[in-house]
């Protein structure tokens, strides 16, 4: 004899799981999530953050939040990077794995801003102690470990594993340790995943093979600016960490523009607050213009950053929309 109560409760259960399935997927889809890999690139909790519309903390609070920072770093709002610093070169030693864990998941649950295109702002990013040493082994002065890289004064030194004792960088252990747990293919390809959505139509990435990251520990002096621009097609992920002592000079940091492809009637959004241990992180589309204002370096005598980019291996496709 047929079960007609059991198929009936059987064909009810189904239409309802088709129904959820069919209700749920615009959802997804309304908050710019894959359907596939949302559960599984960062855990549901983080899949919210990306899709979550933020924006900059406004520059008061921004002002507030990093005094306090830097207030439990023992960092003095007048400070000379290169001399002033409390900590001892004996503890300037090699980035733990914890430190490294430290940036990997700050940056792995930092919120993606979408408008005008996706980009990440995140503070802090690097360990305290971490940063305090950075700050403690920036190169004074006009070094000569500084190359110039541009006909405009910028002085960049290339950071890496194996840097040179002759690079005129102060603790080269420090510099060798940072640049292989921080500037290392982990790190890499978490910036990948972080903007797959823009990077997913320029090939196949991944494997940390698939990608290298520079890092120019750089300074920018006097006269050096930059026009809006999108980034060249050689660069997937652009990371600029900002290294200053203090919050003195936080109008400073990169302007984000709204724009069309060609660059015409473009219009200033917003300015990444140039603070202590920052990073503004995006990967370069047909949108992503910015650039540092003619007058931003005329009331500074320099401007410190980490210019870190993440590129492929080998060729990839043109940029992508976003």
């Amino acid at each position: 004899m047929v079960d007609w109560k059991n198929i009936t409760v059987g064909i009810l259960a189904f239409v309802l799981v088709v129904c959820a399935g069919v209700f749920a997927r615009p959802l997804l889809w309304k908050l710019n999530l894959d359907v596939k890999d949302a559960p599984n690139t960062f855990g549901l909790q983080e899949a919210f953050n990306v899709a979550e519309e933020a924006d900059f903390t406004p520059a008061a609070k921004v002002a507030e939040d990093v005094a306090q920072a830097t207030k439990e770093l023992d960092i003095s709002p007048s400070l000379n990077a290169s001399t002033d610093i409390d900590i001892d070169d004996d503890d300037c030693g090699p980035i733990t794995k914890a430190e490294a864990q430290y940036t990997y998941d700050a940056i792995k649950s930092a919120p993606l801003i979408r408008s005008p295109y996706p980009h990440i702002y995140l503070t802090p990013v690097y360990h305290p102690r971490v940063f305090k040493c950075v700050l403690k082994h920036m190169p004074v002065g006009n070094s000569t470990a500084f190359v110039r890289t541009q006909k405009k004064p910028r002085f960049s030194i290339r950071l890496t594993s194996s840097v040179s004792d002759k690079s005129g960088l102060n603790n080269v252990a420090f510099w060798r340790s940072f640049s292989k747990e921080l500037g290392g293919s982990r790190i890499a390809m978490l910036w990948v995943e972080r903007f797959r959505s823009v990077l997913k139509e320029r090939g196949n990435l991944k494997k940390p093979s698939d990608v290298l990251y520079n890092l120019d520990l750089s300074r920018d002096t006097s006269g050096w600016f930059i026009k809006p621009h999108t980034d060249s097609v050689a660069k997937l992920v652009t990371t600029l960490y900002y290294l200053p002592p203090d919050t003195s000079n936080s109008d400073i940091g990169t302007a984000i523009f709204n724009g069309g492809k060609q660059g015409k009637d473009l219009k200033m959004v917003k300015t990444a607050p140039f603070v202590p241990n920052a990073v503004l992180a995006f990967a370069p589309c047909t949108r992503s213009w910015h650039g540092v204002s003619e007058t931003a370096l005329d009331k500074v005598a320099k401007r410190d950053t980490i210019q870190a980019f993440v590129r492929p291996r080998t060729p990839v496709k043109s940029k992508g929309e976003c």
